[in-house]
Order: C-alpha cells, then sequence, then structure tokens
C-alpha cells in the first residue's frame, strides 16, 4: 500500500518534536520510531519510507538554514548598532534613519530597504495578520506568539497563513500600498 509522503513526513516532524519535548534517549527514539511507524503506517513499504526520511531530513536543513539566516541578521543588526553608539531604545528602522542623516553609505542603503514598497506591504500584512491570529498579539513595538493557542511561529509563516486565510483583505492591503507608491 502506497502512504502519501507528507503524511509520512508530518509524522516524523511531529514525532522529532515529541521525542525532543520528552528528552528521550536515543534507544527510546528507535522504539518509538518503530512502534509509532508500525501503528500508524503498516503496510509501508521501505522506498516510501526511505523517500519520507529524505525529504523530512531536506525540510529540517532549511529549517536550520532559517535560522541561521536570522542569527546572521541578528548579529548585523547588532553589530551595527554597536559600531554607531545607537541607544538601546532606538528602533532598528529609527537608528538606520539617524545614522543616514549623517551620511552613511551603508545605512543609506539600509534605509532604502527598509522604506521600499515591498517592505511596508510585509510590514503591513504581518500587522494584519497578528491582529487577525489568535496566538499573536502586539505590545508597543514587540510582536508576541502564544504557543499554547499554535499557529504560525515566524512571520513570514504568519504572513503566508494570513494570505491564505484572509485573501481579499491581503489584496486590498497590497493593493493600496502599491498604487501609493
Amino acid at each position: 500500500m502506497e502512504y502519501r509522503r507528507c503524511d509520512i513526513v508530518a509524522w516524523l516532524r511531529d514525532l522529532s518534536e515529541r521525542s525532543d519535548d520528552e528528552e528521550l534517549d536515543e534507544d527510546a527514539r528507535v522504539r518509538l520510531f518503530l512502534r509509532e511507524g508500525a501503528e500508524r503506517f503498516p503496510k509501508m513499504i521501505k522506498d516510501e519510507l526511505a523517500a519520507a526520511i529524505e525529504a523530512h531530513k531536506l525540510e529540517m536543513a532549511a529549517e536550520l538554514e532559517a535560522e541561521e539566516e536570522k542569527l546572521r541578521e541578528l548579529e548585523f543588526m547588532m553589530a551595527f548598532c554597536a559600531k554607531h553608539n545607537l541607544p538601546r531604545d532606538v528602533s532598528w528602522a529609527e537608528g538606520v534613519r539617524m545614522v543616514a542623516e549623517r551620511g552613511d553609505p551603508e545605512a543609506q542603503e539600509i534605509l532604502r530597504e527598509l522604506n521600499s514598497p515591498d517592505r511596508a506591504v510585509a510590514d503591513a500584512l504581518l500587522r494584519a495578520a497578528v491582529e487577525a491570529h489568535p496566538a499573536w498579539s502586539c505590545e508597543g513595538r514587540m510582536f508576541l506568539f502564544n504557543p499554547e493557542v499554535g499557529g504560525p511561529e515566524d512571520g513570514l509563516s504568519l504572513i503566508d497563513w494570513y494570505q491564505r486565510t484572509h485573501p481579499r483583505d491581503a489584496s486590498a492591503i497590497t493593493d493600496r500600498i502599491l498604487s501609493a507608491a
């Protein structure tokens, strides 16, 4: 019998998260994997499992790369703030604006990106998505996620969720901003 690869990958993802949460040793992980795999997919063939494991590995590698990219961005932002002695209570955009006004070419380039129509669309969609999703809230300049409610856990996933679940509103926001640019 053939199973859908996405179902097997979803099970592998869930199993991985649960075994991490429970801090299982390697033997316990293998036993859990074998027991649950036999229960959920009793007629799964080796090739199906191998393809699903490979897909799951690719998914995990992509998630790791995204996390590493976020870390690089944060490190860049921290170094930029330290280099220009920006006060801690100043937002990233305001700090970049201050440095750009001093004539710094790097800050001017960053400011152009921050002020781009694409960035304005992304920011507006994120704000709308935070207002619409029950797991998200906004306190001042901070967006907060409540993992107990569940749902998209990062900004890009939240925007994607909003565009899928509120397509008319998302299109209206995008059209309004791009037509004004």
